[in-house]
């Protein structure tokens, strides 16, 4: 028998020769580790994030190496928006196991899509300048930076929990709720979230018991006591009174009132000035992008009209239909389905050059976006083991796009995972053909010879 840590033999008393540990300590702090992350996957599976986060790094102390663990604790991370944390964590899973770990492909998911990766530059710069704001006092410049952070990442935890303070901190308690109930959502049982909701919770029942209190005691100062009698007052001290007070508020307000209220007027018109004009310059650059592109599709479509009346009598209509509809769709901004109908249509069968050309410009617009977009559906759906549905996707993905490596690559991990050794040979052959020297093809030509063998 061999030690379970370093693989020296284990003498008759269960005593290691090489690290001299009984069997029995190590043996109880892998069970224990493996306890702590069950229970860890079971409060991930009802989104007890934060718990989950507790347990997994508690069955890491046990057991450094437990790649399962360290896995969904980078998931964990992942889905609370940290992805720095969830990609160190499945880095460290694959220092500890360097093959058959699907850490690998986590991170080839983050690394090998440079949008992706530069989305995570992003938000972690915009993030600390944010922070620097906040400890600058600086709030509102702080909100709009954070806004842009959320934009980019839609589920970071922490983000949503710096949104609620700053609402509080700037005396608009109301919004803050709004980011907390994101981030419930997300994590079930995040301590800071449910403990700012619990304070907000307080402070409009204490706030709500204060006004009541105050309606009491305005009653009782206003009662008359029983039997008391006062002289009535004459109508002309009752002018006098009226006009006095008069005069006073109206001191009162141009000295207090109206300062304070100008004030005001000027600080919240230079919050809303800075949102206005970032607002303003990102409108005005969409409006010019929407302008000339509607300019360039109603030509289009005035083009296809009278290529399709021209080619209805002789059989042509159907290609013609399915490029006037994927240009319909591109107008309406939704690119994915107009790749999907430019795809029915081969370039040689087009019989005129505006066809032609028509063709080309949609296809250099859409084809290579929807195949990204594709592609991501698809990643999603074998990365939770829907290989059926990733595959359909997938194969899409790549029709639209064959220069697509990351489709074809998945299309033969479908295949691999599903175990159709065939398909996957046929496909992971077609990567190390067509993409030569690159790291999917190194990849390819690792499992290719797994298989084989």
């Amino acid at each position: 028998m061999n030690c379970i840590k370093c693989g020296a033999p284990v003498q008759k008393d269960q005593v290691c020769t090489g690290c001299g540990v009984h069997m029995s300590f190590y043996k109880k702090a892998y069970n224990t580790a493996n306890y702590y992350y069950n229970c860890g996957l079971e409060k991930a599976q009802v989104r007890d994030l934060t718990g989950a986060i507790e347990d997994l790094k508690i069955a890491l102390k046990y057991k450094k190496d437990l790649t399962d663990a360290r896995n969904l604790l980078g998931l964990v991370y992942y889905e609370m928006g940290e992805l720095v944390l969830a990609l160190s964590e499945w880095v460290l899973s694959l220092h500890f196991q360097p093959e058959d770990n699907i850490a690998k492909e986590y991170v080839e998911y983050i690394q090998h899509n440079p949008t992706r990766l530069e989305n995570v530059n992003q938000v972690v710069k915009k993030y600390n300048q944010t922070l620097t704001y906040a400890r600058q006092n600086n709030e509102d410049m702080a909100l709009i930076q954070l806004k842009k952070v959320l934009s980019l990442n839609p589920n970071f935890v922490s983000g949503h929990l710096l949104l609620a303070l700053l609402y509080i901190k700037t005396g608009t308690p109301e919004k803050a709720k709004k980011p907390l109930e994101k981030v419930l959502k997300i994590d079930a049982h995040n301590i800071t979230a449910l403990r700012y909701m619990n304070e907000l919770n307080q402070n409009s029942g204490k706030l709500a018991e204060k006004e009541e209190e105050t309606k009491k005691v305005d009653t009782r100062v206003n009662a008359k006591p029983v039997g008391e009698y006062k002289e009535p007052v004459s109508g002309m001290r009752n002018l006098v009174y009226i006009f006095i007070g008069a005069v006073i508020a109206v001191v009162a307000m141009w000295f207090l009132v109206i300062p304070s209220m100008k004030d005001a007027v000027r600080e919240q018109a230079k919050k809303e000035q800075a949102t206005v004009a970032e607002e303003l310059t990102a409108k005005k650059t969409a409006l010019a992008s929407a302008e000339e592109e509607n300019k360039t599709l109603k030509a289009t479509n005035k083009s296809l009209q009278k290529q399709l009346e021209k080619y209805e009598a002789d059989g042509s209509k159907s290609i013609y239909d399915k490029l006037l509809l994927a240009s319909q769709y591109y107008y309406e901004n939704d690119r994915v389905a107009a790749a999907e109908e430019l795809i029915g249509v081969k370039e040689s069968d087009l019989k005129t050059d505006t066809a032609k050309q028509v063709y080309q410009d949609l296809a250099e617009n859409t084809l290579e976006y929807a195949s990204n977009s594709l592609f991501n559906q698809g990643w999603n759906q074998y990365n939770v083991g829907n290989y059926d549905e990733a595959l359909e996707i997938l194969q899409k993905s790549y029709k639209m796009n064959t220069e697509n490596v990351e489709s074809l690559y998945f299309i033969a991990r479908c295949y691999d995972r599903k175990g159709d050794t065939k398909n996957a040979k046929k496909y992971y052959d077609k990567l190390i053909a067509d993409f030569p020297g690159t790291s999917r093809a190194s990849k390819a030509q690792e499992y290719l010879r797994y298989l084989e063998s």
